[in-house]
């Protein structure tokens, strides 16, 4: 790991503020496409900042904002380059540091859905559901200064949480998809009736499948689709089936099969769309069971794409 170092920055600095604004603009702004007049507020003159390092280069900030007890952490960002490496967790153990000597007692932030995961890694829980902002799913998070993960809430933990959730919305179901995806280790399952539903052609599902493959070279992915009508050359699901053809099956099943739209994660979580509405759950393995076996017998039955025979191991 590179010699990783966090410091308090001073935004009204100049040399400060500009290394701030590089960072934040890179990952929000032309990276996630936040729009600038949301990115830049009059929090920033009143707020703490953070600028973290690795060999004398700044590589990634944050800022909290003091309410009472508690402090909002946000603007938490890494550059691209600098990811998984350590440098998220080393920044965030620095702001509970900071926070525990100065006597505040819980931190509480907005994460984004994709980034759930990592959060909780860092002793955070969950409270309430994906919400909206900017176009990004995000759910609050909160943990106290003191608290051990151990005494961590399930909250949307795989293989834990039992709970049933209904999503009516496209931001509840890319949120609680991501944070499915996150956890998912050894098996994942997709049969697709739909393959225009929007949640398929967003660009962060070839991300978290590509991030899970990359975990546990050794998951198993299997993707079964309706024969196609068109050339499906371009959609998301096939374009990352091409760039990891060893790793991802992808069969067709006949159209009069009527699948279900639903994403099996390991032997407990599902996540399932009809229509506009949508149910997930973390942890039911006896209905993912069952729901398995269904995809097992169906697989049986559906084709490998000529074209595609010879690239399966």
């Amino acid at each position: 790991m590179s010699n990783l170092d966090v410091r308090l920055a001073d935004w009204n600095q100049e040399g400060d503020k500009n290394k701030l604004h590089e960072i934040r603009y890179q990952v929000f702004v032309e990276e996630q496409k936040v729009p600038e007049s949301k990115e830049w507020d009059q929090q920033d003159a009143q707020a703490t900042h953070f600028l973290l390092s690795s060999d004398a280069e700044a590589i990634g900030c944050a800022r909290i904002i003091i309410d009472g007890q508690a402090i909002k952490i946000g603007r938490v960002a890494i550059l691209p380059q600098y990811r998984g490496i350590g440098a998220g967790y080393f920044l965030m153990n620095f702001i509970r540091d900071y926070a525990e000597e100065k006597g505040f007692a819980s931190m509480i932030l907005e994460a984004q859905t994709q980034a759930y995961h990592f959060y909780r890694q860092c002793g955070y829980d969950a409270q309430g559901t994906p919400f909206n902002d900017c176009d990004i799913p995000h759910i609050l998070m909160q943990r106290d200064v003191k608290k051990s993960t151990q005494e961590q809430k399930p909250l949307f933990v795989a293989g834990e949480d039992q709970e049933r959730y209904s999503m009516t919305n496209f931001i509840e179901k890319q949120g609680f998809l991501e944070m499915q995806l996150q956890q998912c280790r050894r098996l994942l399952y997709i049969q697709w009736g739909q393959l225009n539903e929007s949640v398929l052609e967003l660009p962060f599902l070839n991300v978290a499948i590509m991030r899970l493959i990359k975990r546990n070279p050794k998951t198993q992915v299997r993707i079964m689709v309706p024969e196609p009508d068109q050339n499906l050359d371009q959609h998301p699901l096939m374009v990352i089936r091409e760039r990891l053809s060893s790793r991802i099956e992808l069969k067709f099943i006949e159209k009069e099969n009527n699948i279900d739209n639903l994403f099996l994660f390991d032997l407990h979580g599902y996540f399932s769309l009809k229509g506009h509405e949508g149910w997930t759950n973390f942890c039911d393995r006896s209905r993912v069971k069952t729901q398995i076996e269904e995809f097992d017998r169906m697989w049986q039955k559906a084709r490998v794409p000529h074209e595609l025979r010879r690239l399966y191991l």
